[in-house]
C-alpha cells in the first residue's frame, strides 16, 4: 500500500517460533552442547515469552505473522501455537534458571490448553 511502512517483524519476536527455538536451545545448554555464553540472550528470550502468556494461560498470537486465527494453512489445516514446545521450553527453563515463575506458567498453560 503506497504511504504505508511495511512494519519489519523477526522470528524471535512471534511466541510460537520463538517457543520452538527456546525449548530447543535450552535442551541444548543443558545437554552441554552450546556455549554458555548462550546463557544470557536464552533468558531474555524466555523473559520475553512469559510475556506472550496470558493469565490464564492463553499464548497470544497477536503480531505472529503465520501462526493466528487467520494464518497459514498446512497439509489443509490452519497451523497453530506449538503449545508443546512453549510448555517444555517452560520446563526447561525452570529447572535450569531454578525460577517457579516458568514452571507456574507451564500449568497455566497446560490448564488452557487442556495438555495430557
Amino acid at each position: 500500500m503506497p504511504g504505508r511502512a511495511r512494519q519489519k517483524t523477526y522470528p524471535w519476536t512471534r511466541s510460537s517460533y520463538n517457543g520452538v527455538a527456546l525449548a530447543i536451545a535450552l535442551r541444548l545448554l543443558q545437554l552441554g552442547l552450546v556455549s554458555e555464553n548462550a546463557a544470557d540472550p536464552l533468558v531474555r528470550s524466555a523473559q520475553w515469552q512469559l510475556t506472550r502468556v496470558s493469565r490464564n494461560g492463553e499464548i497470544r498470537t497477536e503480531g505472529n505473522a503465520r501462526v493466528h486465527g487467520s494464518g497459514e494453512s498446512f497439509m489443509g489445516k490452519l497451523k497453530s501455537v506449538d503449545v508443546a514446545h512453549t510448555v517444555e521450553a517452560f520446563l526447561l527453563a525452570s529447572e535450569l534458571l531454578a525460577d517457579e515463575a516458568y514452571l507456574n506458567t507451564a500449568h497455566s498453560i497446560c490448564q488452557f490448553y487442556r495438555c495430557q
